[in-house]
């Protein structure tokens, strides 16, 4: 599969870095993500230094949805997130919002 390297249909799709990414990680069934992996020691040295990054699949575009739909085994529609980057679990991230309610 291809997509565009700096495609601006992402540009009206959710994307989530950081904290807010792993937040949203966690609240989805690890079956509901699709996982960009490396397939190189080039792109997992790209990714391994690529912020953690969640993308709603409901939020992207009609053509960019199709495209990944015909790239899959499974209905597009039976997944909610797709992950880019490394996730670490183990080093919490610690943020100002964490003390919004306090």
């Amino acid at each position: 599969m291809t997509l565009p390297r700096r495609s601006l249909a992402f540009n009206r799709a959710t994307v989530l870095q950081h904290r807010d990414a792993q937040l949203a990680l966690d609240a989805v069934d690890g079956d509901a993500v699709i996982v960009v992996s490396p397939t190189s020691l080039a792109t997992g040295y790209k990714l391994g230094g690529h912020p953690v990054t969640a993308i709603r699949v409901d939020s992207l575009p009609a053509d960019i949805t199709a495209t990944l739909d015909a790239a899959v085994e499974d209905d597009i529609e039976t997944f909610d997130l797709i992950q880019i980057g490394k996730w670490n679990h183990s080093s919490s991230n610690q943020s100002l919002a964490e003390f919004t309610d306090a």
